[in-house]
């Protein structure tokens, strides 16, 4: 029996530009913008 590894993706808040692949491509759909800014005054993700 197979066993799935597991990882954890990590995104530096302050280092996001707002693209959004990470939402978009997210397998388990379970990211989203935030609504706050960061210091490039991008609305970065949250889990």
């Amino acid at each position: 029996m197979s066993q799935r590894a597991r990882a954890r993706v990590v995104v530096i808040w302050d280092r996001c530009k707002g693209c959004g692949f990470c939402i978009e491509f997210c397998p388990r759909g379970i990211l989203k913008f935030s609504e706050e800014f960061n210091e490039r005054g991008a609305h970065p993700h949250m889990s």
